[in-house]
C-alpha cells in the first residue's frame, strides 16, 4: 500500500500549547545563539593564534570532520536508548568541552593544536544531541503538531544567524574571546536544566527499538529501512542536494562581496542577515503549506531557490543582491522545514534516530561542496561558480522533482498512525 504522505494542516504557533516542547525550544534557542557567538569567538582566537588562513580553513574543516567521520554512528544510539536521557548526558559531556575550553583560554594555556581538539570534541558530542532533538519531537508534540514545532525551531535557528554573530562581534571588544566562551558554556547548561524538567507523558512515549541488537545490526537496519523507502530516499537526497549545491556560497561570499559589489565589510554583514531575515519569514510561513515532496508547492519553492542563488550570481547590484538573497533564505528555510516536516511524518517513531542521523550528515555534504564550489571559483570566477550551481539546483532538485512528482510514501503502520495523530 502506498501513502502521499503531506504536511497536515497546523497553526504555525500550536506546538508552543505543549509545555516540553516549549523546555525543548528554549534550549535549543540558547544553544543555537550560543553556536553562533562561539564560532565568532573560535574563528577570532585561532586568527589571534596565527594570523593565518589556511589555519582558518582547516579549523573549519575540523569542525566538519566529525559529521563526515561519525555522522551515520549517532542513530542507531538515539533509537536503543532514552532520547530525553541521552539528549542531557551528551549536553553535560559538551558543557564540560565548553568550559574546559573556556578555562584554557583565560588561563593562556591554550593553542592551535588544543584548539582543534576542542572544536573536534565538541562537534562530535553535536553529532549526537542534534540527531537526538529531532528525534525527540515525535515525543512532546501530537504528530500534527510536528509542522509547527519544526517551524518554531527554524524560526529561533534564523534569529541566531542573524544576532548570534552581531552580538558576539560587540561584545569581543567588552569581554574577550574568553568571554563568548564562557556565555556558550551557559548555554549548554540551560538546556541541561530544560531537558531535566522535561516530564514525557505516557500518550507521547514511543516504544524504542528494545530487542537485543547489536550496534552493527541496528545500523544496517537502519539503512535498509531508507532503501526501501521511496519517500525517504528522495528526502534525503533532496536535503543532501541543497546542502551541495546551494549552502556553500557562505563559505565564497566575502570574496563575491569584494570582487563582484565592490563592497565592504558592512555589507557583507547585510547580504547575511538578509539571509537569515528570508529564513525567519520563510520559517514562520512554513507550518501553514500544506505540500507533498514532490508536489508542485515544492517544485516551485526548489524552483525559486535555484533561480535567486543562479540570479544572485549574476547581478553586480548591491540592491539586487540583497533582495535576492532575501528570496534564497525564504526559499531554503522553507523548501527544508518542507523536507524536515515530510521525513517526520513518514518515519517510524523506532527508526527517527537512524534516518535523521542519515539526513543531517549533511554539514558534511556542505563541506565537500565548499571545496567544489571554491574550485569552480578558482576557474570560471564567484560570479560564475554560483550561476553554474544555480543552474545544477534547478536541474537536479526541481528537476528531479518533477520528474517523480507521482512519487509515493511506504505507509506507517497502522498502529503508529493511530499512536501520533491527534487532531
Amino acid at each position: 500500500m502506498k501513502l502521499k504522505i503531506g504536511i497536515p494542516k497546523s497553526m504555525p504557533w500550536s506546538a508552543f500549547h505543549f509545555r516540553n516542547y516549549r523546555l525543548l525550544l528554549l534550549g535549543n534557542a540558547s544553544s543555537q545563539f550560543g553556536d553562533h557567538m562561539q564560532l565568532v569567538a573560535q574563528n577570532w582566537l585561532v586568527w589571534q593564534i596565527t594570523g593565518s588562513v589556511t589555519a582558518l580553513g582547516l579549523a573549519a574543516f575540523v569542525g566538519m570532520a566529525p559529521r563526515l567521520l561519525f555522522g551515520f554512528l549517532g542513530g542507531p544510539l538515539v533509537d536503543k536508548y532514552n532520547r530525553r536521557r541521552l539528549l542531557g548526558v551528551t549536553q553535560f559531556v559538551a558543557l564540560l568541552f565548553a568550559l574546559s575550553f573556556s578555562i584554557a583560554v583565560v588561563t593562556e594555556n591554550i593553542s592551535y593544536l588544543l584548539v582543534l581538539f576542542f572544536i573536534f570534541s565538541l562537534e562530535t558530542t553535536q553529532i549526537i544531541n542534534q540527531t537526538t532533538r529531532q528525534a525527540l519531537l515525535q515525543e512532546l508534540v501530537p504528530r500534527i503538531n510536528i509542522p509547527s514545532a519544526i517551524s518554531l525551531n527554524a524560526t529561533g535557528n534564523n534569529l541566531a544567524r542573524i544576532v548570534g554573530p552581531a552580538l558576539g562581534g560587540i561584545l569581543i571588544p567588552l569581554t574577550g574571546v574568553a568571554g563568548l566562551m564562557f556565555i556558550n558554556t551557559f548555554t549548554f547548561l540551560v538546556i541541561v536544566i530544560a531537558v531535566m524538567l522535561m516530564k514525557i507523558s505516557p500518550l507521547f512515549k514511543n516504544e524504542l527499538n528494545q530487542e537485543d541488537a547489536s550496534f552493527k545490526e541496528d545500523l544496517i537496519k537502519g539503512y535498509l529501512y531508507i532503501w526501501h523507502n521511496n519517500q525517504l530516499r528522495m528526502l534525503i537526497y533532496l536535503g543532501m542536494i541543497s546542502s551541495l549545491l546551494i549552502m556553500p556560497f557562505t563559505s565564497l561570499l566575502v570574496a563575491y562581496v569584494d570582487t563582484i559589489l565592490r563592497k565592504g565589510p558592512q555589507f557583507y554583514g547585510l547580504l547575511t542577515a538578509a539571509f537569515g531575515i528570508g529564513g525567519v519569514l520563510g520559517a514562520m510561513n512554513s507550518a501553514a503549506i500544506r505540500s507533498n515532496v514532490g508536489k508542485t508547492i515544492t517544485i516551485l519553492l526548489a524552483v525559486l531557490q535555484g533561480s535567486a542563488f543562479l540570479f544572485f550570481g549574476l547581478t553586480s547590484y548591491p540592491t539586487l543582491a540583497l533582495f535576492m538573497m532575501l528570496l534564497l533564505g525564504f526559499a531554503t528555510v522553507t523548501y527544508n522545514n518542507s523536507v524536515v516536516t515530510a521525513m517526520q511524518l513518514t518515519t517510524a517513531p523506532d527508526y527517527m534516530g537512524r534516518v535523521m542521523g542519515i539526513y543531517l550528515m549533511n554539514k558534511a555534504v556542505t563541506a565537500l561542496g565548499a571545496l567544489l564550489l571554491g574550485f569552480a571559483a578558482s576557474l570560471l570566477g564567484v560570479n560564475w561558480a554560483f550561476v553554474l550551481s544555480g543552474a545544477l539546483y534547478l536541474f537536479l532538485g526541481a528537476g528531479v522533482q518533477y520528474a517523480k512528482r507521482e512519487l509515493g510514501a511506504e505507509a506507517i503502520s497502522p498502529a503508529v498512525n493511530r499512536k501520533r495523530d491527534m487532531d
